[in-house]
């Protein structure tokens, strides 16, 4: 989807490099509120942070991403389960983060 926006895009950020700059601010704050909800056993507010990331991951294609959150989404599991699915958001971020690295001349950081 970004490749598309860029590509699309008159100058060379456009709406892809304003998409990925709000990304880039947003997501990490998610992906740790996640995190600590899952650490204090709170699945009603990481459901609801992995709402929020679930939308914002959509809108820049990081299905991978978008899994986990519906993964946590849903879950009304046991803190182990929470606790796989975080780490594997938190990886899944890794990846989109070097993606978004290598198609935006934006600087990235973690």
């Amino acid at each position: 989807m970004l490749e598309q926006l860029r590509a699309s895009s008159s100058d060379e950020f456009g709406l892809a490099g304003q998409l990925v700059s709000l990304f880039l601010a947003e997501a990490p704050l998610k992906v740790e509120g996640i995190e600590r909800a899952v650490e204090e056993n709170d699945a009603e507010q990481a459901a609801e942070i992995a709402q929020e990331l679930s939308g914002m991951c959509s809108l820049i294609g990081a299905g991978g991403m978008g899994e986990q959150c519906a993964a946590l989404r849903g879950m009304k599991v046991e803190p182990a389960a929470a606790r796989t699915s975080a780490v594997a958001l938190r990886r899944e971020y890794g990846r989109v983060v070097a993606a978004l690295e290598d198609l935006m001349p934006v600087k990235v950081t973690r």
